[in-house]
């Protein structure tokens, strides 16, 4: 089926793929941290709890733990809360990607390429990195 036929497959077609991809995949990654994830952890929680002059500090950005900060207080578990950021900027990530291949005006064939390839590509960044380079991409 074409793009022109199919221009709810073409257009949503990628983020399905990524969305399904990380719902089947992130059992298998779930406890894949590193130090840096725990630190963001730590900061997160120190901001909740109002230790300013313990949260602020010159290793870690605070984007990933203040999007963290809304997810914690309503009690969701620290790895959740990070799942859940992660897989939502791949979400973002994919947008961008769409906008970034319309704007170079790619002929729909290589769009669809171009989208399912950085689907893959997101989906091995959202579920192996918990860190906020992928939010930085987007």
């Amino acid at each position: 089926m074409s793009a022109e036929r199919s221009p709810g497959l073409w257009r949503w077609g990628p983020m399905a793929v990524y969305l399904t991809l990380c719902a089947a995949l992130v059992r298998w990654f779930w406890y894949r941290v590193n130090p840096d994830t725990l630190s963001y952890f730590s900061i997160a929680h120190h901001y909740l709890r109002g230790e300013w002059a313990e949260a602020a500090n010159t290793g870690w950005s605070p984007m990933l733990s203040w999007l963290m900060l809304p997810l914690l207080a309503v009690h969701v578990p620290d790895l959740a809360a990070m799942h859940l950021i992660m897989i939502a900027a791949g979400a973002f990530t994919l947008y961008s990607v769409r906008k970034l291949a319309e704007d170079f005006e790619l002929a729909p064939e290589w769009r669809q390429a171009v989208e399912y390839t950085a689907a893959g590509m997101t989906v091995a960044f959202a579920l192996l990195y918990l860190e906020p380079d992928l939010l930085e991409a987007a």
